[in-house]
This record gives structure tokens, sequence and C-alpha cells, in this order.
């Protein structure tokens, strides 16, 4: 696989800055350390397992959005409500002809995750993994999440589908959480 392509839909905000996207490489599921694979390896969506595991509900900050009338793609971090830690950095690409009037309101109002969304409309999907991936991460993506030096963090490539299995988002999400060299885990420095 092209590792351009892990990056969809992350690359468009690189190509449209005429920047070099990251170094990454596809790590298989059982390869991933603890606990990026208990949060990463599975088909929900991401959202709510980092609810979950950092117990505290979570909202996204828009850094940057296009929209071409059919398709929304966004470059956000989800960040934690209570301590406004971000969690993961990442991009999405919204297939917009799919959502009711009242879902394309909430997912205008730039405050929740796609994946919240879904749910609070009860709208089925499934989440369908692409890639597991490591990325070193560059100035772009150092900024987004607040860290001081590059780092080596772990993420995914997800799609969300629709019962018939239609695209309903391309999305890459990249953790915060980073080994230190006391072999703890960190989401910030």
């Amino acid at each position: 696989m092209n590792t351009n392509a892990l990056y969809c839909p992350l690359d468009e905000f690189y190509k449209y800055t005429d920047t070099d996207l990251p170094q990454v490489e596809i790590v298989l599921p059982e390869n991933l350390p603890e606990p990026h694979r208990s949060l990463l390896v599975h088909k929900k969506d991401l959202t709510p397992t980092l609810e979950n595991f950092y117990k505290e509900s979570i909202h996204i900050k828009v850094l940057d959005s296009m929209c071409t009338g059919t398709e929304l793609l966004r470059k956000v971090i989800l960040v934690l409500d209570g301590s406004l830690k971000p969690v993961a950095f990442g991009a999405i690409k919204i297939q917009l002809n799919f959502f009711d009037s009242a879902t394309l309101d909430n997912i205008m109002k730039e405050r929740l995750p796609l994946g919240t969304i879904l749910e609070l409309h009860q709208m089925a999907h499934l989440s369908s993994p692409q890639a597991f991936l490591q990325v070193v991460t560059d100035c772009l993506i150092q900024n987004a999440l607040g860290l001081s030096a590059t780092a080596k963090l772990y993420g995914r490539q997800n799609f969300l589908l629709t019962p018939n299995g239609e695209i309903l988002a391309k999305i890459v999400e990249i953790l915060s959480l980073k080994s230190t060299r006391k072999g703890t885990l960190n989401y910030r420095e």
C-alpha cells in the first residue's frame, strides 16, 4: 500500500500547503503496544473508546476545514471537555449526502465528533479500520497536540460505513499517547 494513501484524508491538507507528509509505517495490530492496541484495534468509533479510557467526555476543535457541497473535510483534535487536553489528532472527510438536515446541523456546529453525532441521531453505521499506523510527528502534529519534540505516535486509518457498505467518512486518527523513557505513557509532555 502506498504510504501516502495511509494518510487519506489528512494528505489533502498537506497537498494544500505543499508540505511533505510525516513518516508513517503500517503496524500489525498484534504489534501495537498497550494501551494503544485496546484503543485502536476494534470496530467501534474512537470517541466513546477514548471517553471510557479517560473517564471524560470529548469534543472536537476544528483546525481547518473545506467544504465542496457534497464533502466536508476537516483537520481536528479531539479534546477532553474538562481538562481541555488533546487526546487525538486527525482528519475526516464526511460524505454529506447521507445525512438528514438535523444531523447535518449538528455536523456543521463543529463541536461533536461524527461518531457521537451518529449515536445521538441513532444512525446505524459500521467502523472499518483499514490500517494501523506508527507516525513520526512533524511540526503540524506536534503543535496540534502540544508536544515539545518529535515523537512516534500510533493511530489508524478508519472508514465509517453505512450498513450497506457505502462510505460515510474516511478518517485518520492519531492518538496523543506516547511512550516515555520510563516505559509509562503520557498524552502530553
